[in-house]
């Protein structure tokens, strides 16, 4: 636990105040963080300390550091899941294969049918519509 704790104030954030003392930026990230909640506070040492062993793997530059934006908190009462049946059903994503049999089983070939996500889709180009997906 207190590795996870020490690793987590040493943490750059963007958004910490300039010129501060080592108490200020460690009342700073208390406000970031919640150092009663126990589990998040391990499961955040641990990522933060996973990335710091594996950042040349996962990015494209090799000698450099994770840089973080913001940190939030995020809650599984604000997460729904729902099983394979019941996503169907919705038919929130609906792939109809081509007509043509030249091109059935072509990667790429399928088109959206009739689903959630064609009837609120307005994008018109195709990287709006990858990222609305």
């Amino acid at each position: 636990f207190e590795a996870c704790k020490r690793r987590i104030y040493s943490l750059s954030l963007p958004n910490e105040p300039a010129d501060c003392t080592e108490d200020e930026r460690m009342l700073f990230i208390r406000t970031v963080v919640d150092f009663t909640h126990t589990q998040s506070v391990h499961a955040l040492g641990a990522l933060l300390r996973y990335l710091d062993l594996n950042w040349s793997t996962l990015s494209m530059e090799l000698h450099s550091k994770p840089q973080f934006l913001s940190l939030r908190k995020i809650s599984l009462a604000d997460i729904v899941t729902i099983d394979e049946d019941t996503y169907r059903g919705l038919q929130v994503f609906s792939s109809v294969s081509h007509p043509s049999n030249f091109k059935k089983g072509v990667q790429g070939s399928n088109k959206e049918g009739l689903s959630l996500y064609h009837i609120f889709s307005k994008c018109s180009s195709k990287v709006g519509q990858s990222r609305m997906r």
